[in-house]
């Protein structure tokens, strides 16, 4: 068992268009993440999920960011909020535009996840929860 080889993928699997689309998106949280080593470094942020990023992109890097969702964005991201702007199109010959601004999140901060949400606050029952997380804990009980 020990010596066993690890099977190797079909070529079918192969999916060079979600490969790409993924392989610009971790460009993209390089930049981000770089973005928010700045603001901790000079005190506008304690750790990361007390950001809220706003991206500027082009029209064309915004239509593929919006197709993870700004949540989705935001937990890859690994901060509390993700709003995504577009900005005007590129010519074709031209890098990919992309402005990063890291600012304070909105709201207060989630006992449970530690995510900065509007909702904490708004579950008379778990006053100190989001509502992702009131969700969950209500599931539960």
């Amino acid at each position: 068992m020990f010596l066993t080889d690890f099977p190797h993928p079909e070529a079918e699997w192969n999916d060079g268009e979600l490969a790409s689309r993924w392989q610009a998106l971790w460009a993209i949280r390089g930049e981000v993440t770089t973005a928010l080593e700045k603001a901790r470094k000079s005190g506008d942020i304690r750790n990361s999920l007390d950001s809220r990023v706003i991206l500027r992109a082009d029209v064309a890097s915004c239509r593929l960011l919006e197709s993870f969702g700004e949540q989705e964005l935001a937990y890859l991201f690994i901060v509390s909020q993700v709003e995504l702007v577009a900005t005007q199109s590129r010519a074709a010959s031209e890098e990919m535009e992309l402005s990063i601004e890291v600012l304070s999140a909105l709201g207060d901060k989630c006992a449970r996840c530690w995510n900065h949400s509007v909702s904490v606050g708004s579950h008379a029952d778990h006053e100190s929860l989001c509502d992702r997380c009131y969700g969950v804990v209500a599931a539960l009980s």
